[in-house]
Formats: C-alpha cells, sequence, structure tokens
C-alpha cells in the first residue's frame, strides 16, 4: 500500500483518510475519483458500480489507491470501449489480446461488466459480485482482483472454492 501512496504522491497528488471520514486511521485514499482512473468512469460502469453490493462509489473505496475494483476498471474499461465497433475485423483485432493475456484461448468477446452478481451457492445471504466478467461465446470469463489485499496484515485466505465451481 505504501507503493500505491508513493505512487500518487509522485504525481502530485495527496492521498489520505477516506473523504468524510477525516479521523480515520484508512490512508490512501484520493479526494477525487478521477483522480485514481485512467479514464473517468463511463456510465455504463457507474451504473454497474451503483447497482453493485460492495459499495464501492458510495463508500470512496474505489478512491484508494490500493482499490482492487480501481485496477480492474483502470484495465477493462479501456478495452470494453472496443466493444463500441461494429462486429467486424477492426473490432475483433483490437480485442484479440485481452483473453490470451488473461490465460484464456481467444474467442470473440461479446461484453465486459463490472460488479456481476454470481450466484454460487444460493445459501449465501449476498452473492458474491465478480469484479471483471467478459461474457464469450459460450459462456464467461469471471475475475475476482485481489491487489493489494495480501499485504493489509490479515492472513492469506486464498479464494474461495465456490468461485472455482463450474457451472
Amino acid at each position: 500500500m505504501e507503493q500505491q501512496e508513493r505512487w500518487a504522491q509522485a504525481r502530485g497528488l495527496v492521498p489520505g483518510p477516506p473523504v468524510g471520514r477525516p479521523g480515520s486511521t484508512a490512508s490512501g485514499y484520493l479526494p477525487v475519483l478521477e483522480q485514481n482512473l485512467f479514464a473517468p468512469l463511463d456510465a455504463e460502469s457507474r451504473a454497474q458500480f451503483l447497482a453493485g453490493a460492495g459499495g464501492e462509489l458510495a463508500s470512496g473505496k474505489l478512491c484508494a489507491t490500493h482499490s482492487s475494483a480501481a485496477l480492474c476498471v483502470n484495465v477493462f474499461q479501456y478495452w470494453r470501449r472496443f466493444l463500441a465497433m461494429a462486429y467486424g475485423a477492426e473490432r475483433e483485432a483490437a480485442l484479440a489480446p485481452l483473453l490470451p493475456a488473461c490465460g484464456v484461448a481467444p474467442m470473440p468477446i461479446e461484453r465486459i461488466d463490472f460488479e456481476v452478481t454470481n450466484v454460487v451457492n444460493p445459501r449465501f445471504h449476498t452473492a458474491p459480485h465478480l469484479d471483471v466478467q467478459m461474457r464469450v461465446r459460450d459462456g464467461v470469463v469471471a475475475i475476482e482482483s485481489k491487489f493489494c489485499e495480501l499485504y493489509m496484515g490479515k492472513p492469506a485466505a486464498g479464494l474461495h472454492g465456490a468461485y472455482l465451481r463450474e457451472t
């Protein structure tokens, strides 16, 4: 997390406690969301985060320099802009590197969404929300991102087995 704060400071930004919580001991939050993103949230991304159960926008979590969700926005919102192109060779060529970069065989991508509800077990009171879901021809590619969580002083629990179940 300290590296992320140094990244912000090197760009003239001032990370601190979450906005509206000046007495908080939490740090690494930027006062303006756009300071933590390469490009502003597009309308669709904003709507998806507002609908998600994680409260990433309302709580200011996306403003954290150590936010896994912000990491996902910075990577995948870039690629989602190519989905606005007309279907065809140019669109497919633009998107072609994405799935192989994620360790997945190349195939056409239909959608890229954030904070997607993933009912992995009907007994969960709140279904997990995947950070990113890419809809492809025969299913989905799901991403649950962990950026700085391993360095926050908590024991590493790993990814819950429910996320690994094939449907």
